[in-house]
């Protein structure tokens, strides 16, 4: 846990330092403008876009706590970076730790996922991707402990966590 805990506040650090060090560019500008929009403008704007409102809606949900300063924005893909970081751990545990005696390999994963350039680069953009690559890991993991689990009865909350983030991500 204490390895994991290091991992998980060096992805932090990693992602949170100098958040703000640029001013919005293009695209961060149009996340920008969305958030002053009512929740069915949004819905209204995003169809007309490529991308589906939902990373909209929960960015204005942020910002209400937040507000919406760059930092605060931005915070929102940081923490979602974060918890992609943690994410890799959990599924890597789950596909070799148990099967192996190689508990480092989880560790190396989250390691990886938290010092990689470009998933830090994306954590600090007010932007979806890192909310997409936290779905889609979220996904796998449900996954793999759906077709884990032995009996129909174990598996409903893995088959939950499982449509809940696909439908996310959609």
């Amino acid at each position: 846990w204490l390895a994991l805990l290091a991992i998980l506040l060096a992805a932090g650090f990693l992602r949170f330092y100098r958040l703000d060090a640029s001013s919005l560019w293009s695209d961060e500008g149009n996340t920008w403008a969305m958030l002053g929009r009512t929740y069915g403008e949004i819905a209204q704007a995003a169809a007309a876009d490529i991308h589906p409102p939902g990373y909209y809606w929960l960015l204005k949900l942020w910002s209400i706590l937040f507000g919406t300063s760059a930092w605060a924005m931005r915070s929102f893909s940081a923490v979602a970076g974060i918890l992609l970081v943690l994410v890799v751990e959990r599924l890597g545990r789950l596909l070799v730790a148990e099967r192996t005696a190689k508990n480092w390999l989880p560790l190396l994963a989250a390691l990886i996922a938290a010092v990689n350039p470009l998933l830090v680069y994306y954590s600090q953009e007010a932007r979806m991707y890192m909310l997409l690559a936290l779905l889609g890991a979220g996904m796998m993991w449900a996954l793999v402990e759906w077709l884990a689990a032995n009996q129909p009865a174990q598996a409903w909350l893995p088959q939950l966590g499982f449509v809940l983030c696909a439908a996310a991500g959609l």
